[in-house]
């Protein structure tokens, strides 16, 4: 049985596990927390605070995979049965909540929201189906065992998929009344809100991660939010922190346009972090072909596909440059978010051979000097230094978890409103996969990778 770490600290949990399966032979230091079974576990109420990370529903899921990996047929004590109970009650809280709240275009982000929520139900997937540790748990004869596979059934997916899609076509008419009249035909068909403001990020956006057959309905609205991505990316490579009345706009991708021509990516002080700038859209875009290589049931057409890989080398060369941050090597503001999204541009620019995979390693091996430099004070102590968002959590590869379909690759990627990212590392195969974690002596394997004419000129202290 795996002893959990603490609730207060989900995304630390998620790094044990996910360098306990990489490393089985490594005892690793457990900090001091009591264990997820001991926490209080309480009904979320609100539909827009659902998420994984942020509310208990993050705490159930955990203890229902430990529960069933360690399984046996032995009758369980009544009060290991009352918590597994609980669990599964609130999950099917939070999707009731989720989906019987008032229609409107907040409170569908992953940190706090319905895309957290999803990810919830995915993660408990891709854990318990493929392989299944019990065989089919939808032909069980356990009740509480065949209540666990009904959290994730396609009709809870599709139901939530497309509560957060309804409420991203609301979001983008009102987005659309607040354009004039030029500008309201080119506007997204997704839009989504946190706190009152459209972001176009990772951390309060939406996360689809769903299979084929429950997204294909919704992929042109999908392929259709990515093409205006393409098309407001700044001359720089970056992506502007939130969607406003008056923006930047190249019909067909600003990379490809002669009008938007490139400047130094060494001048500007505009985040270029996984959740507000360039690292999110990245490995969005590169998920977005990697998904269309792999499903029939979802295309992505010729010229749409240039633009992406243009926008991956421009955004790619911006996030070298600017991706050592001085908030620490976490995944939301962190040095982690630049690897993956440089990661996300090896799977899908292939040329030149090596180049984009020499910059991933570069600055993951500048990120393992982490506590070196916070001594100097170049970077900061993270409030939770080994958590997934701010700490050394975000650098462990233990965003594997999405949906291992049959038929491919699971994705995460989430359309506008802080919006649209993270894809399940470590899954598939994927230069993503094959190179962390890079906290566990990975000073050696990256540096055979190291490009002597690579340098990361400064620390961006814009962030």
């Amino acid at each position: 049985m795996v002893s959990f770490t603490s609730f207060s600290c989900l995304g630390t949990v998620l790094m044990d596990l996910r360098l306990s399966s990489l490393v089985p032979d490594v005892e690793l230091p457990s900090p001091q927390f009591s264990s997820l079974s001991e926490s209080d576990l309480s009904i979320p109420r609100a539909g827009s605070k659902v998420s994984f990370l942020e509310t208990t529903v993050g705490q159930a899921a955990l203890i229902l995979a430990n529960w069933i990996r360690d399984y046996v047929e032995d009758p369980i004590k009544p009060a290991e049965k009352e918590l597994l109970d609980d669990c599964v009650r609130i999950i099917v809280s939070a999707i009731q909540a989720a989906l019987s709240e008032p229609r409107d275009d907040g409170g569908s982000e992953v940190l706090y929201g319905r895309a957290g929520l999803l990810y919830a139900l995915l993660w408990l997937r891709s854990e318990l189906s493929f392989p299944a540790p019990l065989g089919d748990l939808e032909d069980t004869n356990d009740p509480l065992l065949w209540g666990v596979s009904q959290l994730y059934s396609d009709e809870n997916l599709q139901a939530l998929v497309g509560d957060i899609v309804r409420r991203g076509w609301l979001g983008a008419s009102i987005y659309a009344e607040e354009l004039d009249a030029e500008t309201q035909q080119r506007a997204p068909r997704l839009m989504w809100s946190w706190h009152g403001k459209r972001y176009l990020g990772a951390a309060h956006g939406v996360l689809i991660c769903a299979p084929a057959h429950i997204i294909a309905p919704y992929w042109s609205d999908i392929t259709g939010t990515v093409e205006w991505l393409l098309a407001i990316q700044e001359p720089l490579g970056n992506w502007p922190t939130k969607a406003s009345r008056h923006m930047h706009y190249a019909a067909g991708g600003a990379a490809t346009s002669r009008t938007a021509k490139r400047v130094s990516v060494e001048d500007g002080d505009a985040l270029v972090q996984w959740c507000h700038g360039a690292p999110g859209v990245l490995i969005l875009l590169s998920t977005l072909l990697t998904r269309a290589s792999t499903s029939s049931k979802l295309a992505v057409s010729s010229t749409t596909t240039d633009s992406i890989v243009a926008a991956l080398q421009r955004g790619g060369e911006l996030v070298y440059t600017r991706g050592l941050l001085r908030k620490g090597v976490g995944l939301c503001h962190g040095v982690a978010g630049s690897v993956y999204a440089l990661l996300a541009v090896v799977d899908s620019v292939q040329e030149p051979a090596g180049y984009w995979l020499a910059r991933a390693a570069h600055l993951a091996l500048l990120a393992t000097g982490y506590r070196a430099r916070e001594k100097k004070g170049d970077m900061r102590v993270p409030e939770k230094p080994y958590s997934l968002y701010e700490g050394v959590g975000g650098g462990s590869g233990q965003d594997r978890g999405c949906e291992r379909e049959r038929e491919g690759t699971g994705w995460w990627a989430s359309p506008v409103g802080h919006a649209w990212v993270v894809r399940a590392l470590g899954c598939d195969g994927s230069a993503a996969s094959k190179t962390f974690p890079f906290w566990l002596g990975c000073e050696i394997v990256f540096a055979r990778w190291i490009d002597s004419d690579a340098t990361v000129t400064k620390f961006n202290d814009g962030n």
